[in-house]
């Protein structure tokens, strides 16, 4: 039987430190929408991509949350990374990665549609702790900043922990920990949009979801070369096979009261970028970028379920922040 050609390309074999030009790095909390995005991306002839993960692929040298890498340095929680300053601690340390020997191992496990494809596309979620290594060490390094409403992502950790048991034996409280990976991760990435507008576009997933030739716009004009990016399309991501869809109201529609009074009982976010009182008044003049019924009838549910410490009640709102379009603050994404 004859076998169809592969319509693949690989790196083996290639020059592609000389071919590529551009390194795209998909920036995102863990269940926030980038398997999509990074799928997507894999679609278009000007990018190389990889299989897995940047830090799954066999030859990734430095700290990972994924059980596929036994080389790498360092052992952390698949989905609570952000949970304790251990594990943040242990995912920033000076010197813990090897981005050359890295970025030859991508390299050559890299696949394209185009040979003379120019753009280099990864991800993965602890990467958002490390924009300013990637910037450094990567060619003309640009970035794509996601995140997606906090409750949503608090549901998908917990449901998914669940089905590996043993990964988070130790966590005595799976919901508390799910929101305190939330806050650390969404005020990480406030302080990368911040700090790296001029090398990224950001856009919450709720947008990608509801204007996907919008957001594909907003990311051609940082990398022209993704002409033919197309967002609106059907992907399979995960254990679902359809068409890009807002998955926010049936995740939260999972929440149950338990859940919702643990998760907002959370103490506060870990790592160096603390909230700061200018993101308080931020957020009093932002204009929230979800639906504004489902964030009501979400928080509602937190605020109800127990007495909430308003300081954790704060903390949420602060993470909030980062779903906000707002003049030149997150900047260049565009209301």
């Amino acid at each position: 039987m004859a076998h169809r050609r592969s319509s693949f390309v690989y790196g083996a074999g290639r020059d592609l430190a000389r071919t590529i030009t551009t390194h795209l790095f998909v920036i995102a909390p863990n269940n926030s929408g980038s398997t999509f995005l990074k799928k997507a991306l894999a679609t278009s002839r000007a990018t190389w991509n990889l299989k897995y993960e940047g830090q799954a692929v066999h030859g990734f040298i430095g700290p990972a949350t994924h059980r596929r890498v036994p080389q790498s340095r360092g052992s952390v929680p698949l989905w609570l990374w952000g949970a304790e300053r251990r594990t943040t601690d242990l995912l920033t340390a000076p010197g813990a990665y090897d981005w050359p020997h890295t970025r030859t191992a991508w390299y050559f496990q890299a696949y394209a549609r185009d040979p003379a494809a120019t753009v280099f596309v990864t991800k993965s979620p602890p990467f958002l702790l490390n924009v300013g290594q990637l910037a450094r060490h990567f060619r003309n390094a640009k970035f794509l900043f996601m995140v997606r409403n906090p409750y949503a992502v608090c549901e998908g950790i917990c449901r998914y922990s669940t089905q590996v048991p043993d990964h988070h034996a130790s966590v005595r409280n799976l919901s508390e920990a799910a929101a305190r990976h939330v806050v650390t991760c969404l005020t990480w990435q406030r302080h990368n949009v911040e700090t790296y507008r001029s090398r990224g576009v950001f856009f919450p997933y709720e947008t990608m979801c509801a204007e996907p030739e919008r957001v594909a716009q907003e990311i051609q004009a940082v990398v022209p070369e993704l002409a033919d990016l197309n967002l609106r399309r059907r992907l399979a991501v995960k254990r679902y096979d359809e068409m890009l869809t807002d998955m926010n109201a049936r995740q939260m529609a999972r929440l149950d009261a338990e859940q919702v009074a643990r998760s907002t009982g959370s103490s506060g976010s870990t790592g160096t970028c603390s909230p700061t009182s200018a993101t308080t008044s931020w957020i009093k003049s932002a204009d929230v970028a979800w639906d504004r019924n489902a964030r009501a009838r979400s928080w509602n549910r937190f605020t109800k379920s127990r007495p909430v410490v308003m300081d954790i009640a704060r903390l949420f709102h602060e993470a909030e922040s980062l779903l906000v379009n707002h003049s030149n603050r997150t900047a260049p994404y565009r209301s």
